[in-house]
């Protein structure tokens, strides 16, 4: 996610066909406070969040998985629609957009500061 220049938050969406995922990633500091919104009109999508260094891979049906550690209260099975924090490493954190049921159509609002 690119933010416009001198901005610290910017704004995605788009849709996410029921069992797939949309990847975002954001670049950020350690002590920065991250703050990620989702914000759906049928209320079925949600987010994962994981810190830098996660890496991406498939399993043995072909579907993604993620090595590497969400962050409390984005984590899977978590269903995070919202989440704000303080940031403890510095790089490139991973968003993760699933749906809860059926396709979904979304936008997303992160902010960095």
């Amino acid at each position: 996610i690119f933010f416009a220049t001198g901005s610290t938050s910017g704004t995605v969406g788009g849709h996410v066909l029921r069992g797939e995922r949309s990847l975002y990633s954001v670049n950020a500091r350690a002590g920065q406070t991250l703050t990620v919104t989702l914000t759906t009109p049928d209320g079925n999508a949600v987010f994962q969040l994981y810190e830098p260094g996660t890496t991406i891979g498939r399993d043995n049906d072909g579907l993604l998985e993620f090595h590497g550690q969400a962050l409390h209260g984005a984590a899977d099975g978590e269903d995070a629609t919202r989440w704000q924090g303080r940031l403890l490493k510095n790089g490139a954190y991973l968003i993760v957009v699933g749906s809860t049921r059926g396709n979904a159509r979304y936008s997303m609002d992160v902010k960095i500061e």
